[in-house]
This record gives structure tokens, C-alpha cells and sequence, in this order.
């Protein structure tokens, strides 16, 4: 198994445009992000909101064509897309054997890595695919650790529970939430510290989010510390449930 990187399309990030400049609100807005990489955007933000999501892409894919363009041949130049494959490379094969020791799953599909200007790493559960921007080589690894850690997350989640459907794997699914949650709880065990010595974090919107006087990402970390994997993500999804009310609420606010 290996992560295999490429550039994005011009319509894969007039696609992630197209949703990210309309979330403004929630554990993850990214107006603020999209405007400021696409301030073209920003511009046309009223003829886009009255589009359908077809319509919309299209004119995005006209506005940002240029700059598109222009950002293509600067990584180009600059063997972006080389530099992150020799950046990951010492760190594959490891880390994909121990994610599977952990998990107790194996996936034999290669990672589709696609590299582009875009204000948010967005994945895809059944594809193995998922999305990065321009980073430090310490931030590569992080998202590439991150991102990859979640296939096997809910591939567990799959031998666990019967008939999961794609929106499980997604924002605003309880299980999406604590798939993000228990980041922090998973890779900064001892044996994915030996691979890379890295301070891994969720999002921080999560650590100013408090049940009962502890912190929500304590709590998923004391979870996930005293159990097996498939036991960490049962009493994990219970533990949400039972204050899912709470819980969205702080995040939504």
C-alpha cells in the first residue's frame, strides 16, 4: 500500500470551491479560507449562491482558470508533487503496517493523493483519496498520517457496524465526529511516535468543548487508552451519543 501523489484537476478544485466558500459556520468554516486564497470568489459570491451546484462549478472553473494555470506550472517547477512523494516515502511502509497492527485490517488499495491551492484537505473514505495543499514537509506528514488513519478507522467501523452508508463516513455523522476526535488519541500512542515524534491534534475547536467539566477530547483519549480498538469506538460513538445534544450544540456554536 502506497500514497501515490498527483495534481488536482481544475474541476477537483473548482469542486471543493464550489462547497467551501458557502461553509460559514460548524466545527470547520472555511469561507474565510476559500476567500482569501480566491478572492475572485469572494467577488462573485452572490451569482454563485443563486446557481445550482452544476452552474456553480462551471463558473468557479471560469473564474480561477487562470490562476489554476499559473499555480500548475509553479509546482511543476518546483517538483511539488516529487518532493511530497520523497518526503513520504521513508515513513510508508511503516506506518501502514502498524495502522493495520493497531486496527486489525488490512487495505491493499494504493492512496490517491491529489495536491492543489485549496483551503481544506478533503477525503474519501471509499475511494482512498484525499486532497493536500502547499506545506512543510512536518505538515505533509501530519496530514498524510491523519488523513490515512481515518481509512482504517472506519474500515474497523465496517467489521463493527452492519450496513454503514457514505454519510457515516462524513460531516455531520456522529461517527465522523469521532473518527476526527480520536486522532489526538491514536497516533500519539507509543508506537506511531516511534515512527515520527509529532504532537497530533484534532481539530482545536474540539479542546474548548467540555462534558460534564472534561475536556471532549480527554475523554475519547481515556476511552481509547483503556480498550481495545473495536471496544474504543463502541463506548466512543455511545459516549457521544449520550450527549450528542451537548456536544452539537458546543460545536455549532
Amino acid at each position: 500500500m502506497n500514497i501515490k501523489f498527483r495534481y488536482m484537476t481544475l474541476d477537483e478544485v473548482s469542486f471543493v470551491l464550489g462547497w467551501s466558500a458557502f461553509q460559514t459556520d460548524g466545527i470547520l468554516p472555511l469561507s474565510e479560507g476559500t476567500f482569501y486564497l480566491y478572492p475572485e470568489i469572494k467577488d462573485n459570491i452572490n451569482i454563485l449562491q443563486d446557481a445550482d451546484y452544476n452552474k456553480r462549478i462551471d463558473i468557479i472553473s471560469k473564474l480561477i482558470k487562470e490562476k489554476y494555470d499559473d499555480c500548475i506550472n509553479e509546482f511543476n517547477n518546483k517538483k511539488i508533487k516529487e518532493h511530497y512523494q520523497d518526503v513520504w516515502y521513508k515513513y510508508n511502509d511503516d506506518y501502514f503496517k502498524t495502522l493495520s497492527n493497531y486496527f486489525n485490517v488490512k487495505l491493499n488499495k494504493d492512496v490517491d493523493a491529489s495536491i492543489g491551492l485549496i483551503p481544506v484537505c478533503p477525503r474519501d473514505i471509499d475511494d482512498l483519496s484525499f486532497s493536500v495543499d502547499l506545506r512543510d514537509d512536518e505538515r505533509l506528514i501530519d496530514t498524510c498520517m491523519h488523513e490515512c488513519c481515518h481509512y482504517y478507522f472506519f474500515e474497523t467501523c465496517k467489521k463493527i457496524f452492519k450496513n454503514l452508508k457514505n454519510e457515516d463516513f462524513n460531516n455531520p455523522s456522529m461517527l465522523w465526529y469521532l473518527s476526527e476526535i480520536s486522532i489526538d488519541a491514536i497516533l500519539n500512542r507509543d508506537e506511531f511516535q516511534k515512527l515520527f515524534k509529532h504532537d497530533f491534534r484534532t481539530y482545536d475547536n474540539f479542546y474548548d468543548i467540555e462534558i460534564n467539566g472534561e475536556c471532549i477530547v480527554d475523554a475519547i483519549k481515556r476511552i481509547f487508552d483503556n480498550n481495545d480498538v473495536e471496544s474504543s469506538i463502541k463506548k466512543g460513538l455511545k459516549y457521544l451519543n449520550d450527549n450528542k445534544q451537548e456536544f452539537l450544540k458546543k460545536c455549532n456554536g
